[in-house]
């Protein structure tokens, strides 16, 4: 309790997570980090109108971050679904909302699965990711597909040299040099993790670049069982897990105006899946093994000074095969299959100095074959249209947005079903003073989640009649951000919100082994988060750095007034969850210390005695060094995962990791 009131306290000061280390955050000057050069603009959580957190590759080398989960939890308002190791799947909820409300883009196209419903965190790393934000609601920006309308949030992946324009207006060209980059991780449990970043500009209008990866863990990490006055130490079993992916970029400048992205992909992880940990036994026998190919084409052209167009193209194929060994088990093997079409018109015009506008055009073609359906081909077409205008006066920015949405699914044998709906959103930010980077915003959303095609025709478990989830978001916050002192630097944001998600998808049981999918469940979830930063330079060599998050949450069953179980916190969403980074870069040995946890959670919505799961703090140290031989730059890094051995669970009955070590080599030639 201690620990979790010091904490609390510490991420009240006034400082704000997503500024960036040793830069100027208004000018957007170029700061070195004994090796590593870190270039930013303004704070954008803090002059955006919808909650926006971003952390840029070095920001995670000087926080000591070391996968997306690490990223995840140092951000305001996230519950990280994570089933323990590396190769344990891991989801996103945010500020109470289901995982599958969540949007993942990757290099600016939607990521999806029909089948689920929810992306599977564990396939991204870090290496030769440049940039991770976290945006509730639509944003701020118009020139998006109207793919980018669908979540409550979306949390954006940038891989390292997958940008070559900025804002829609005009081109920019990446390294004009051959740029090799070999990387090499090395850590506890058996992890090996070899990775190459490739770049070279064949001609003044050609580039490409290139990345792959392999990863190999045992993850047989030690924990420890109790049992009552009964404790014993045991390792966890059948969770080794073995993956590789490899991507491809072309960027062709084709005129002055116009640019074309391509790029092709591919990823395979065949990994054992651990079990639930059961008194005196966690023996399983069950693996997957999962392969996704896509390929994608941007074309963008500045047509006018005021008028720009866009064009996305995308093809996806997804194969996920489970095999399940285990004696008497009710779930059995099943192969799926997944294909998904994708293509995007969409303009932004700028009609004067304060208006511009947008359209955009989305189709998406989904198919899903499986053997464990009760109706098979299911088929999904979508067809979604956006509007959007923004007013910029003086110190007012305002936002509106409307996404009209048509799904219609088809199956053999069964009628056409038809979906329409209107989505609307509004944001508006409005600075206080003119000399001073205080602003006020606020946010109110509509959005809706179809039922993925598990909750619609799975075997034993889907239900055709099931109808679209629907969820509202308020928000309302102000942000600061101190003018740019000698030494000094300060900022911070706060939030509060309101979200409720109405005709929620439950599984009902009928028997032990029919479940089915029902719209009974009401959820309503309000709160307030906060992000905080300071920046103190000693002198030109050494500065410190203090970053925190603090979400304080509310999500409350509403579905049945006269339950005993009304109004009660909703399985796995804590009450309270923060993050606290403290960094010291000088010319020797950077470190980081960062400590994350959350408070107590249920695993049930009834809340019984043996569904309580503890809460928690982790802490970890990071030390790292760039420095140059000759003409190679060098960058080594040392890390301790959660320091003290604590061990805990963010899903029950799965144990995480505890005490662990991690060690990178990176260079570039």
């Amino acid at each position: 309790m201690r620990t979790i009131l010091f904490l609390t306290l510490a991420c009240i000061l006034p400082c704000n997570a997503l500024a960036q280390p040793m830069t100027d955050s208004i000018t957007g000057k170029t700061h070195s980090l004994t090796g590593i050069d870190v270039v930013t603009s303004y704070n954008r959580n803090v002059h955006a109108a919808t909650p926006q957190q971003e952390i840029n590759s070095g920001r995670m080398l000087t926080m000591g971050i070391e996968s997306l989960s690490d990223v995840l939890k140092n951000m305001a308002g996230v519950t990280l679904r994570d089933y323990g190791g590396a190769g344990g799947m891991k989801t996103l909820s945010v500020r109470g909302i289901g995982s599958r409300h969540t949007q993942v883009i990757y290099d600016g196209f939607p990521m999806s699965n029909c089948q689920t419903g929810e992306i599977d965190l564990s396939r991204y790393s870090l290496n030769y990711t440049d940039r991770i934000s976290l945006t509730m609601g639509d944003g701020d920006q118009l020139f998006l597909p109207a793919r980018s309308m669908l979540g409550a949030a979306t949390l954006t992946v940038e891989s390292r040299g997958s940008r070559v324009e900025s804002q829609g207006s005009r081109v920019e060209g990446i390294e004009s040099r051959v740029n090799t980059q070999p990387q090499l991780s090395v850590g506890s449990w058996g992890t090996v993790n070899p990775a190459l970043f490739y770049s070279q500009q064949l001609s003044q209008r050609v580039t490409v670049t290139a990345i792959g990866e392999y990863f190999y863990a045992d993850n047989d990490y030690p924990f420890t069982l109790r049992n009552g006055t009964i404790t014993s130490h045991e390792h966890r079993v059948n969770s080794r897990m073995s993956s590789g992916h490899g991507e491809a970029n072309v960027f062709w400048k084709v005129s002055r105006i116009s640019q074309l992205q391509a790029k092709t992909y591919y990823y395979d992880n065949s990994r054992k899946l651990p079990g639930i940990v059961r008194y005196y036994t966690q023996e399983n026998d069950e693996r997957l093994h999962e392969r996704n190919a896509f390929t994608q084409l941007h074309y963008i052209n500045r047509i006018t000074d005021k008028w720009h167009l866009q064009a996305h193209a995308k093809w996806d194929w997804a194969d996920s095969d489970y095999e399940n060994n285990n004696p008497g088990s009710v779930a059995t093997s099943a192969h799926y299959k997944q294909q998904e079409a994708y293509t995007s018109v969409s303009t932004l015009y700028d009609a004067t100095s304060w208006l511009s506008t947008s359209v955009a055009a989305d189709y998406i073609y989904n198919h899903l074959q499986n053997t464990a359906a009760a109706l098979h081909g299911p088929d999904r077409h979508s067809l979604l249209q956006a509007v959007a205008a923004q007013v910029h006066i003086q110190r007012l920015t305002a936002t509106a947005k409307l996404l009209a949405m048509e799904v219609s699914d088809k199956v053999t044998n069964q009628p056409l079903r038809h979906t329409n709906r209107l989505l609307p959103s509004m944001s508006a930010s409005y600075q206080l003073l003119p000399s001073e980077q205080l602003y006020v915003r606020v946010m109110w959303k509509q959005g809706l989640r179809m039922p993925s095609f598990n909750e619609l025709y799975y075997f034993h478990f889907g239900t055709t009649e099931l109808q679209p989830e629907r969820a509202n978001q308020w928000n309302a916050g102000i942000t600061w951000q101190s003018r740019n002192y000698r030494r000094f630097q300060t900022a911070f944001t706060v939030d509060g919100f309101v979200t409720d998600v109405k005709d929620k998808i439950v599984a009902i049981p009928f028997n032990m082994f029919v479940w089915r999918m029902m719209n009974l469940a009401r959820v309503r979830t309000t709160g307030v988060d906060i992000t905080t930063n300071i920046n103190y330079h000693l002198n030109k060599k050494h500065s410190f750095e203090l970053t925190g998050s603090y979400s304080l949450q509310r999500a409350e069953n509403r579905t049945d007034h006269s339950s005993p179980h009304y109004g009660k916190q909703i399985a796995y969403i804590p009450q309270s969850t923060w993050s606290i980074a403290i960094g010291w870069q000088n010319p020797y040995i950077n470190v980081s210390v960062t400590n994350s946890g959350m408070s107590e959670r249920w695993a049930t919505n009834e809340h019984y005695d043996d569904t309580r799961m503890g809460g928690f703090a982790e802490t970890s140290i990071s030390l790292w060094r760039g420095f140059d031989i000759r003409k190679i730059h060098c960058i080594l890094r040392a890390s301790v995962l959660n320091v003290f051995d604590r061990q805990y669970e963010l899903v029950a009955n799965y144990p995480m990791p505890g005490r662990s070590w991690k060690i990178t080599a990176q260079i570039e030639l």
